[in-house]
């Protein structure tokens, strides 16, 4: 960081010093500028002025070169000089480092403590509440009505909206129809067998309500 610092302030300095040159030869720039085919090595020759500085003046317009004020420019030259002196010095001394952190630090409470305006609308962090990520998951689910298809051998499918007519509705060769009954996408429903026990199906400690138990061999009802 400190090496692109260094970069930035010496090319602004090399910048302004164009700009000086630019200013105290005001005609003369103006007049190569206008008159000139390739006015940037004519520039660099006329005033011994560099590459970057003459490109500055180039990239300036005409009319801004006219308003160029020699006692802003040396100010600003002055003062990038002072703060790249005052950066140099930093960069070769970590207790001048550590005492313009701690600076910086004692800035940034004085403006954002918890005794000022800004301090004030800070936003506290606390422990976010228990959900319940099933319940949040069904909640968002798209509730839709279908219709369930049970077959002899067992196949369950499920067909969108409530269907009456289901000649349709092809099965294996050995298979058929056996029951459907109407349900919608967020429908609970439990497929038992003889061998199975039931327990209540439970979310935590609440019970989880069923919509319907298919029963294969066994008395659902």
């Amino acid at each position: 960081m400190g090496l692109a610092v260094g970069r930035f302030h010496h090319h602004r300095i090399e910048v302004l010093g164009g700009f000086l040159v630019a200013y105290l030869n005001l005609d003369k720039v103006i007049k190569i500028i206008r008159s000139e085919d390739e006015p940037k090595p004519v520039l660099m020759k006329t005033f011994k002025i560099s590459d970057v500085q003459a490109d500055a003046i180039l990239n300036m317009r005409l009319r801004n070169l006219r308003k160029l004020e020699e006692m802003e420019i040396r100010a600003e030259e002055k003062a990038l000089k002072e703060e790249r002196s005052k950066l140099k010095s930093l960069i070769g001394s970590t207790d001048q480092q550590w005492k313009t952190i701690a600076g910086q630090i004692k800035d940034i409470r004085n403006t954002f403590g918890p005794k000022t305006e800004l301090g004030k609308r800070r936003t506290g962090f606390g422990e976010a509440p228990e959900h319940d990520e099933a319940a949040i998951e069904e909640a968002m689910a798209v509730r839709e009505p279908i219709t369930v298809v049970v077959s002899e051998k067992g196949w369950i499918r499920a067909l969108r909206g409530h269907q009456t007519d289901l000649s349709g509705v092809a099965f294996k060769t050995d298979d058929a129809l056996k029951f459907t009954f109407p349900a919608e996408t967020t429908s609970k429903i439990l497929a038992a067998l003889p061998s199975w026990k039931f327990r209540p199906a439970m979310r935590g400690n609440e019970p989880v309500e069923v919509n319907a138990i298919i029963g294969f061999g066994i008395d659902t009802r």
